[in-house]
């Protein structure tokens, strides 16, 4: 198992700029050693922000990740979930963990919550492909937010009934379900990768992350991360 310092001393060997001074060229690392890393929406339409604090940051860059010569060998139909990219990836360091997170922005989520759960899968699996290349992705644990205005659905007092009795069941990764769930609740675990039946590599078989949503302009706590767990 690699420590966090080994992991953040070679990503940054390998993918961060140099102390020179010169500020030309894409890097892989945008931001390092920072307590706190927000990650903006800028479409007209929708913007708005969410920030993380109290944690130890190592943030990738999006544009790069998402771009076609990173992916190329992906550029297939059946791999669209692939090219996607969400809005914020970065690695927080937590006491002695790794997190990986995953932050996707929408104005309004319930009317596009199956694209970010594909923006959010094609970042997962791109990064943790990365990653796996200096380090053993099982030690990294990977979380979800996704951060707009979320509407509550409303229970079909039908649909419930026939639930409770067993006469109606729903698929497991339904979106819409998982999207019933997540409004209600604020959170839902979902299997990644969600669109994709076949891993890559075994490392890569479907993992249960919890989602979080967030409002806009919301501070998020990592350590609640970790004190959640403890109460």
């Amino acid at each position: 198992m690699m420590k966090t310092d080994d992991l953040e001393s070679k990503l940054l060997k390998l993918f961060s700029r140099e102390p020179t001074g010169k500020t030309e060229g894409d890097w892989l690392i945008e931001e390092t050693g920072s307590s706190s890393i927000t990650i903006e929406e800028t479409v007209e339409s929708g913007k708005g922000e969410v920030t993380f604090k109290n944690g130890r940051f190592i943030r990738f860059s999006v544009k790069l990740l998402g771009t076609n010569k990173f992916i190329s060998f992906f550029n297939r139909q059946e791999g669209d979930a692939l090219r996607k990219t969400c809005d914020g990836i970065f690695l927080a360091r937590i006491e002695d963990r790794t997190i990986l997170c995953l932050v996707e922005l929408k104005s309004t989520i319930n009317n596009n919550f199956r694209k970010a759960i594909r923006q959010i899968e094609g970042s997962y699996l791109r990064t943790a492909l990365l990653l796996s290349l200096i380090t053993d992705i099982k030690d990294i644990e990977p979380v979800v937010f996704i951060a707009g205005g979320l509407e509550k659905k409303e229970i079909d007092p039908d649909r419930e009934y026939l639930e409770r009795t067993g006469k109606f069941r729903e698929r497991e990764n339904d979106p819409g379900r998982k999207l019933k769930e997540f409004s209600r609740k604020g959170q839902v675990k979902i299997n990644f990768p969600f669109f994709l039946d076949d891993a890559i590599h075994q490392n890569y078989h479907k993992k249960n992350i919890k989602v979080t949503h967030l409002d806009f302009d919301a501070d998020f706590d990592m350590q609640t991360l970790i004190s959640g767990e403890k109460n």
